[in-house]
């Protein structure tokens, strides 16, 4: 994003309706603190924003993310990066399954609580598929307009939500492990449940949040 044009605009747009950084920031919904952030060139505004701000400043979307160079660059760092991270996200992907249902093969049927957790699994990884179906399909709308702002959001999306969920699962995955390497046996049941309903809960709180980011995303291109 060309932060110079955006902190320039934004200031000149503030002075010239002679309005406080607190003011704006109500008009903009966002804190006071992010308002001197964007025009101290400390910050950028998020991606479901720029619609709106756009509009606020009298400035096109595309105008507002060309970078000082030439906007293929943007395109082909995304091209890169998309690659490396769903490389990345399909390994972690793949660990994850193999730690999760070989280390629970031997006693699903055997205990009451190795049901419960398996059944935590399943539902965590029911909103993992969801994620990537989320993602999947706001890629996919973006990818029909190809125009500089759409690669952006792709390229936002690729590093805020794969690198999420990977973290996330990778978290889980080191979990799953360190409790039946150094846990104490009869608190492997117990542990194994605990760790599956904090991945669950993390997980529901992502997916719930790229949810409501589609949403007023959506909001704001119609308005």
């Amino acid at each position: 994003m060309n932060t110079e044009l955006f902190a320039e605009r934004l200031k000149e747009y503030r002075k010239t309706n002679n309005l406080t950084q607190e003011e704006l920031a109500n008009i903009l919904y966002v804190s006071r603190k992010t308002i001197s952030k964007w025009e101290t060139k400390r910050g950028l505004p998020e991606i479901y924003m720029l619609d709106s701000i756009s509009k606020l400043l009298n400035i096109t979307i595309d105008e507002l993310l060309k970078s000082t160079g030439d906007s293929k660059v943007l395109i082909s760092k995304f091209n890169e990066d998309k690659k490396k991270y769903l490389g990345c996200s399909l390994i972690i992907d793949l660990v994850f399954i193999i730690v999760f249902v070989l280390s629970d093969i031997p006693t699903i049927l055997n205990n009451l609580l190795r049901n419960i957790s398996l059944g935590i699994l399943v539902l965590n990884f029911g909103f993992f598929i969801i994620m990537k179906i989320l993602n999947y399909y706001t890629n996919a709308y973006h990818n029909r307009k190809k125009s500089l702002t759409d690669y952006y959001f792709i390229y936002y999306d690729v590093n805020k939500n794969i690198i999420a969920g990977n973290i996330v699962f990778g978290f889980i995955s080191f979990l799953k492990v360190c409790t039946y390497v150094f846990a104490p046996k009869n608190m492997i049941e117990r542990l194994t449940i605990l760790g599956s309903v904090i991945a669950l809960i993390i997980t529901i709180i992502i997916v719930a949040t790229r949810v409501k980011e589609i949403i007023r995303y959506v909001k704001n291109r119609q308005n």
